[in-house]
């Protein structure tokens, strides 16, 4: 859960490897993430974009608010599954 981390003006990289299970990965509505995420057998929800199968690695980049800041995610999974989500409001 990366929601109670600030990232206005900022750019951050972070990288999570799982060798299986699931991985799921809130962020902050107003950051901007490029997203690396490559899961060798499985499924990858990113910001409601679904792939899943063999060598799954789809690249999106969602975009946040102007000044939201910028997220370098890098998530690596085995067998699995990946889900990355914009915090709900509160």
């Amino acid at each position: 859960d990366l929601t109670d981390i600030d990232f206005v003006d900022r750019d951050v990289t972070a990288e999570i490897s799982v060798g299986a299970g699931n991985l799921q990965v809130d962020v902050p509505e107003e950051v901007t993430v490029v997203l690396d995420a490559q899961v060798g057998a499985g499924q990858v929800d990113a910001f409601g974009e679904q792939s899943s199968g063999l060598g799954v690695h789809p690249l999106p980049t969602d975009h946040g608010e102007p000044h939201g800041g910028t997220l370098r995610l890098t998530l690596q999974m085995g067998h699995g599954n990946v889900e990355v989500n914009r915090e709900c409001a509160r």
